[in-house]
């Protein structure tokens, strides 16, 4: 019972191939439609605002120093038709702030009165 199944899977196999209606003359090569509303946000921009809230409000150098690298890429990469001045500003401003608050802050402030870094 499956000798004869596989035959007749094979047999229409070979069927098919004789009679393909694909004309490879006509065939053309796929190009994407593009829109550039449709491209996504710039991530970088994203993670910078991230990374700065994080370093801002936990206190992670880290963190601070991330939002400063991935804010500077973001501005690198960002075209002049796409670039907003509130979201680079903002951007800035607290990849800026994170790494200053978590340097010079109230806990370094405190840190230094009574002796200890």
């Amino acid at each position: 019972v499956h000798g004869d199944r596989l035959i007749g899977l094979l047999s229409f196999t070979n069927m098919s191939s004789k009679s393909d209606p694909r004309m490879p003359s006509r065939a053309r090569r796929y190009e994407p439609r593009l829109n550039p509303d449709e491209f996504p946000g710039d991530w970088l921009a994203m993670a910078s605002l991230i990374f700065g809230v994080m370093g801002l409000m936990m206190r992670y150098k880290i963190c601070g120093w991330l939002s400063v690298f991935t804010c500077m890429s973001s501005i690198a990469n960002m075209k002049r038709s796409e670039m907003d001045f509130k979201q680079v500003f903002c951007s800035v401003l607290f990849a800026v702030m994170s790494v200053v608050m978590n340097y010079f802050g109230i806990r370094a402030e405190r840190q230094m009165s009574s002796g200890t870094m």
